[in-house]
């Protein structure tokens, strides 16, 4: 399953495993720059909180406006005062179906909740 291959590139640190995976050349999120920014700061996080432990990944029946399936991966609950953590979510997309195979990313989104605003 693409989805859990995510966590692996991000643990492997395989950048371009992670751009090969997003959808067709012409989709706005393969912005390369904001790609990497992204990539390294979700692998930063994920070596962080995840330690031993392998990331989950949720598969919802959820389908956002554009059609596209969500894909949730908790990176972290809990308390971290030291970067003002309470919770910490990569939400990827894939699809919609009619338009993209669900084995390529057509969004994704890294949700952090804070401990204090």
């Amino acid at each position: 399953m693409t989805s859990n291959k995510v966590i692996d590139v991000f643990e492997e640190n395989r950048e371009t495993d992670f751009i090969r995976m997003i959808g067709p050349e012409s989709i706005m999120i393969k912005d390369e720059e904001k790609v990497h920014w992204v990539f390294e700061r979700v692998r930063k996080y994920v070596l962080a909180y995840s330690s031993f432990d392998r990331i989950p990944v949720i598969v919802t029946d959820k389908y956002d406006d554009l059609g596209r399936l969500e894909v949730r991966m908790p990176i972290f609950k809990g308390r971290d005062s030291i970067n003002n953590v309470k919770e910490m979510e990569l939400k990827i997309y894939f699809g919609p179906p009619n338009l993209f195979p669900l084995t390529k990313i057509t969004g994704y989104e890294l949700v952090i909740n804070k401990l204090h605003e």
